[in-house]
């Protein structure tokens, strides 16, 4: 909402001094970024009290097999017949954000980062090796690479070279000195990146 705010200050303030400008609403940016990058949200009904979604099994149920609230605002179903969730919930799907983040050259090469690193070892990671007998790596581990839990799945052939690395971070907080702080519920960090553009 912060960033839709902003978005229509600016709008606002650029149709004032050019009515003639062809600035799109928030919405329309929206839907011309999900076009241009195939990444789109996707969105799913749930229960008031967040006891299910209604996907899968519970798609055609009208009440929550759990609680018994309604799925659809009733007021709205008897006014004018249309199913209007009560809540919804959103699933941003990793598949399209990856490709897209492959799309230029510049993208593509930020998403080698990995690759790049690993490869200097790479002859090292032979079937033969073990987990106990590690390539050499420096002796102060500067990033997730140097960790045995990466090198054991690259030498087990868990990651290759054409995989994607992601992780996935459930109610954190990144704590900064001199600039607002960040909580999520959830996040996913693209490890095949740098450390600078995670």
């Amino acid at each position: 909402m912060l960033l839709q705010g902003h978005y229509n200050i600016v709008r606002n303030a650029t149709l004032r001094y050019d009515p003639t400008s062809a600035m799109l609403s928030f919405d329309a940016v929206k839907r011309r970024v999900a076009e241009i990058s195939g990444v789109f949200s996707v969105y799913h009904d749930m229960c008031i009290k967040s006891c299910v979604g209604f996907t899968g099994p519970f798609e055609d149920l009208d009440c929550c097999p759990v609680c018994s609230e309604h799925c659809y605002r009733q007021d709205e179903l008897e006014r004018s017949g249309k199913k209007v969730p009560v809540q919804q919930f959103l699933t941003n799907h990793m598949g399209p954000a990856i490709q897209a983040m492959w799309r230029s050259p510049k993208g593509a090469e930020a998403m080698s980062y990995r690759q790049h690193c690993t490869a200097p070892f790479s002859n090292s990671f032979k079937p033969k090796r073990s987990i106990h007998h590690p390539p050499s790596f420096p002796s102060v581990p500067e990033d997730y690479i140097h960790g045995s839990d990466y090198i054991e799945a690259v030498l087990c052939g868990d990651i290759g070279d054409n995989n994607t690395v992601l992780m996935l971070s459930f109610d954190g907080a990144q704590l900064y000195r001199n600039k607002a702080s960040d909580i999520w519920i959830y996040i996913w960090v693209m490890m095949d990146r740098g450390q600078d553009s995670r």
